[in-house]
Formats: C-alpha cells, sequence, structure tokens
C-alpha cells in the first residue's frame, strides 16, 4: 500500500474487499494500515497486562520497567486535557479512547473527540519511569490534581484508581479486574476455574484452590468393613477386591446394591445381571447383551429389557416361550 494513495478509509476498503468499519476499527487499534486492509499479516494479539502482582491488599497488573505509561491528551482547540495511564502502546490506548461501540462507557474525552474530530487532538508521553502499578497511579493523580483535568479537563476522576469493568472477579476479599487475572495470579488454568464455577458450582475461592473442594456428594465416603476387614474407604475397599469405584459407586448411591454386591461378592439383586452389555442366555444360546439377543429374536429391545427388570425368564422375555399367564406385554 506504500505506493497506493486512497481519497478515504471507505475507498481504501472497496479496493482491498474488506468492510470499511473493519479496517477502520483496526486502525483506531493500532494496527498499520496494510495490516489493517489484509495486505499484511496481522498483529500478534498481546495482553496489554502480562500479569498481576498485589500490593497492598489490591491486585495490580505487572509489567517492567518502562511499561508503565503516565500520557496527556490535549484538545488544540480549546487546550483542554486528559491525563491517562496505560502499560500498552499509546497507539492502542488511543485507540481505546476512540472507540464508539455501543457498550463503550460515554466519558467527558468521548463527547469532546466526537464534537471537535480526531485530528484536534495531540497524544503525548508525559513519563514512564514508575517501577509499579501503584506508584504510576499516585504520578496520575499527582498530574491531574497539578494541571486541574478534572475540574477543567476530560478526566472524569481524580486519579489513582484502577477501574474495574464489569467482567471483574471476586475472590474472598480481592478484587480482580477479569477472571483471566485472578488465574495468572493464583497459577490455576483459567478454564479449569470456569469449569468448577459453570459446570461443578464451586466457590471462586473452591475453584482457585483457596478453599478445600466440595466432596463428591455422590460418591460414598467413610470406613468400611467387608467380610471382616477393614478399609480406611470405600474406594480402598474396591481396589482391594478388583472392581472400578466408579462402577462401585454407581451400584452403591445409584442402583441400591448392598455393599457386599456392589464389591461382587455376592450375586446381584435380581433383574441386575440382566442389562444392557451383560450378557444374557436364551433358549441355550449365549449372547454378549440384551441388544444383540433382542436383534436376533426380531424383538424391540426395551420391551425385551422391560420384561426382564419385571422378573421375567430370558426364554419368556425373548418369546421363545409363551407366556399365557403373564399379561403386560
Amino acid at each position: 500500500m506504500s505506493s497506493q494513495i486512497f481519497p478515504s478509509v471507505a475507498a481504501a476498503a472497496e479496493h482491498f474487499g474488506i468492510a470499511r468499519e473493519k479496517a477502520a476499527s483496526r486502525l483506531r487499534n493500532g494496527w498499520t494500515p496494510e495490516q489493517a486492509f489484509g495486505v499484511e499479516p496481522q498483529p500478534r494479539r498481546r495482553r496489554e497486562y502480562k500479569s498481576y502482582q498485589e500490593i497492598d491488599g489490591r491486585i495490580l497488573p505487572r509489567g517492567s520497567f518502562g511499561d508503565y505509561k503516565l500520557y496527556l491528551i490535549t484538545n488544540l482547540v480549546n487546550a483542554k486535557e486528559y491525563v491517562g495511564i496505560t502499560l500498552g502502546p499509546l497507539e492502542k490506548r488511543w485507540g481505546e479512547h476512540l472507540s464508539m461501540g455501543p457498550k463503550c462507557v460515554d466519558t467527558k474525552l468521548k463527547r469532546a473527540i466526537r464534537k471537535y474530530g480526531v485530528d484536534k487532538f495531540r497524544v503525548k508521553l508525559l513519563r514512564s519511569d514508575a517501577r509499579t502499578y501503584l506508584e504510576l497511579m499516585e504520578q496520575e493523580k499527582t498530574e491531574i490534581g497539578r494541571r486541574q483535568t478534572y475540574e477543567r479537563g476530560y478526566n472524569s476522576t481524580r486519579g489513582g484508581e484502577l477501574v474495574f469493568n464489569a467482567r471483574r472477579f471476586r475472590v474472598g476479599d480481592k478484587i480482580f479486574p477479569t477472571l483471566a487475572s485472578a488465574a495468572e495470579f493464583y497459577g490455576i488454568d483459567e478454564a479449569l476455574i470456569r469449569a468448577r464455577l459453570d459446570a461443578m458450582g464451586w466457590s471462586p475461592e473452591e475453584a482457585v484452590g483457596l478453599q478445600a473442594r466440595p466432596p463428591n456428594k455422590y460418591a460414598p465416603r467413610g470406613e468400611l468393613v467387608v467380610q471382616g476387614l477393614k478399609f480406611p474407604s470405600h474406594k480402598a475397599a474396591a481396589a482391594h477386591f478388583g472392581v472400578e469405584f466408579k462402577k462401585y459407586s454407581l451400584r452403591v448411591t445409584r442402583s441400591a446394591w448392598t455393599t457386599e454386591q456392589a464389591l461382587e461378592l455376592v450375586p446381584p439383586p435380581p433383574g441386575a445381571e440382566k442389562c444392557r452389555g451383560i450378557a444374557v442366555c436364551v433358549a441355550g444360546r449365549q449372547f454378549p447383551s440384551i441388544a444383540s439377543a433382542a436383534k436376533h429374536f426380531g424383538i424391540c429391545y426395551s420391551v425385551a429389557a422391560a420384561r426382564l427388570r419385571q422378573g421375567w425368564s430370558p426364554d419368556l422375555a425373548f418369546g421363545v416361550e409363551e407366556a399365557d399367564l403373564l399379561s403386560g406385554f
């Protein structure tokens, strides 16, 4: 694009076959013209805050020396100013000020930009010598007070505050800007925290490991005595008798089997062995499952399974023998 000059963003967007709004948004976010119009690969996505740290009980962004920037935006028409801070590139921060989407907060600065136009404002780096974000916020507060940009400029606060958005996440007495920042602070994968919160119903403190996780309400717990042997847990008993613990738990909690039945020390409840996936003998022939037997004898699986649950013999359930004295099927 260095050899091509277009009269407007719209003209360039039409030439390169890209939506004007998308190109304009990319330019506001600091993309080069070549990147914005798809001539060059888009820039690598970069998080503005690489990590977080706790200072005086506050969770604050952490960067390297030189990342903490105090900047000034000046209206060239009326000399009104805005003092701001950022850890990211000034171009990106300026693009955020220009964002006018429906979800954006309408500030005094944004209203002024709409009124006077983007070309009537200038962005300038004031300093970048802070060593922590807390020190940077103090610099912001001092500069706002010195320039009186809260009373006579475009600042909406007096500075020295960490502004959170709707995505903030609270863990105990700590408030994080986002769930991702909390995950990074506690060293836990963000997806794992989301799964614990959404799918498992854990509290934020449990999700990040500050409190013991809630016990599985479906798993049997406590000591267990089986055939005179004492086990510290049901899981230990299942392992001793060679039964998968998940299978044992389901048998005890959902199928109401006794401990001995679940551990396969005694026969299962009547009809329990006649379920899908367990071998069944019909007319002297062994089948690996109810489904295979039902297919062989041309009978609906659900009908055969229901008959077996009612105590019918396999030969009756699959229609090999007549069931004159039985009704209902």
